[in-house]
């Protein structure tokens, strides 16, 4: 159970890393196409769903079977547009996947913290080690971009 919450909260952290990235592009005025969550299985390339939302009609979002990867592409006219972009604009819209991760770190550092200290049975030291936990967690989402 411990192992299933442990990927369930790295794969929401991976895809708040890339939240980041998009709303930096948004931000900044470049057009996302595409917004992508996993990775495709080589031998079934077909084998991806893809949908659009009418909160946000031009980009399509894909969801592929590989939970341990995600994405976030511009439009071609974009992908020029935001070579053109000085390089602090570029820096914002690359940090801002890494700067979601540890505004959401710490929300669940504080949620694990929370969470352990409503425990009676738990002592200090539990709740302690479950938020670094928690935190080593998410902070080793950096270690993998």
């Amino acid at each position: 159970m411990i192992v299933a919450c442990a990927l369930l909260l790295v794969v929401l952290s991976i895809c708040l890393h890339e939240v980041g990235h998009a709303v930096a592009m948004a931000h900044r005025g470049v057009k996302i196409e595409e917004m992508g969550f996993g990775l495709r299985i080589p031998f079934l390339p077909k084998f991806s769903y893809t949908f659009r939302l009418k909160r946000f009609p031009g980009i399509l979002f894909r969801i592929s079977p590989l939970p341990i990867a995600a994405f976030v592409k511009p439009s071609t006219e974009s992908a020029k547009f935001e070579e053109t972009l000085p390089y602090k604009e570029r820096a914002v819209i690359n940090g801002a996947g890494v700067v979601a991760n540890i505004m959401f770190t710490f929300l669940f550092a504080g949620i694990a913290i929370l969470i352990g200290t409503a425990s009676s049975e738990k002592s200090v030291g539990q709740c302690l080690f479950n938020a670094t936990a928690c935190v080593l967690l998410f902070a080793s989402t950096y270690l993998m971009r």
